[in-house]
């Protein structure tokens, strides 16, 4: 299972794809080796990742940025990535650090104040997804 939690994304001939910005222009972003039909290419160097440089947003349905949340012991955080019976969620207190290892929960620390841990999904008690509409920073010319 994979569900895009995090980033810019557009909405392109009706399906959804990842979306970058790239100094050469907009890139949109896709893990299916059958979307080459569409004009993607095999990004160099990385396995199940096609690209389709030279994007026009015209060519875009709806740009968008996604951020996804998951509520778990009666909270609500950050969700950056979901597998097949796992969430990775996000947080930034040190109370709940404090709460969370106390309960021999593997919590990781990633910056200096901020923490992850994976959470079986079925402790998960809702998931929301925010999609917020996105305005690409204007592309340098490269003429």
């Amino acid at each position: 299972m994979k569900i895009k939690v995090l980033g810019q994304y557009a909405i392109f001939q009706g399906r959804e794809f990842g979306f970058e910005c790239h100094n050469d222009g907009y890139w949109l972003i896709s893990d299916d080796p059958n979307d080459v039909h569409l004009g993607f290419v095999p990004a160099s160097g990385v396995e199940n990742r096609f690209v389709m440089k030279g994007i026009d947003l015209n060519q875009l349905s709806f740009l968008f940025e996604k951020v996804t949340y998951a509520y778990y012991d009666g909270r609500k955080f950050q969700a950056s990535r979901i597998t097949d019976d796992a969430i990775l969620l996000n947080f930034s207190s040190q109370d709940l650090l404090n709460k969370y290892t106390h309960q021999n929960i593997d919590v990781i620390a990633y910056d200096r104040n901020d923490y992850y841990m994976y959470v079986p999904i079925k402790f998960i008690t809702r998931i929301e997804q925010e999609w917020i509409p996105y305005t690409p920073p204007i592309r340098p010319r490269t003429e």
